[in-house]
């Protein structure tokens, strides 16, 4: 459910038809990632004062209804996940996360891409990002982070097998979170 499949998560409308997924189908884990650019610190540091307001306005909807879902989750007591960069003011200033994220049950942690090997594939540098994912999982951390290392593995092998046709082995970082959730 996003922009892409005719769902604009800022009107009505979208949300609406994503209610309608959501009520009918019940899904045990629901995984969302409002846009952050209206509330990451690089925008907000740079931008006049009126331009963010203007964006986050803009953006509110979309945050407020991943709030609704998630507290929808809780209530049926199912899983979800929220996803902005760690230094996103959507945690501290929207004020509907503040009251999910002080929920019994719901906590967050953060994964920094860099620690997983990610690197940009042009540059070749590690991605110098710490996403935070606000949840009501017991053990999030350990179970994503062996999904981000496999997922890496096979975006990076194939950049690989398209540059230099060589495969990547696995990394020793991969060991642990294999350890982590058996």
């Amino acid at each position: 459910v996003d922009l892409r499949t005719g769902f604009d998560l800022n009107t009505q409308e979208g949300q609406r038809k994503a209610w309608k997924i959501i009520t009918s189908q019940h899904p045990e884990v629901i995984y969302m990632a409002p846009k952050c650019t209206a509330w990451n610190s690089m925008f907000c540091s740079t931008s006049p004062e009126w331009k963010q307001k203007k964006n986050q306005k803009k953006d509110l909807p979309m945050v407020n209804f991943c709030v609704q879902v998630a507290m929808y989750q809780i209530r049926k007591k199912r899983r979800f996940i929220i996803e902005n960069p760690q230094t996103s003011r959507m945690w501290t200033k929207v004020p509907g996360m503040l009251t999910l994220s002080s929920c019994e049950g719901v906590t967050w942690d953060t994964l920094n891409m860099c620690a997983y090997g990610m690197k940009d594939p042009v540059s070749d540098l590690y991605y110098q990002k710490a996403v935070t994912l606000l949840h009501n999982f017991p053990r999030v951390l350990s179970i994503l982070s062996l999904f981000a290392v496999q997922t890496l593995r096979k975006v990076q092998s194939s950049i690989s097998i398209k540059r230099s046709r060589r495969v990547h082995r696995d990394t020793e970082i991969e060991q642990p979170f294999r350890r982590s959730i058996r």
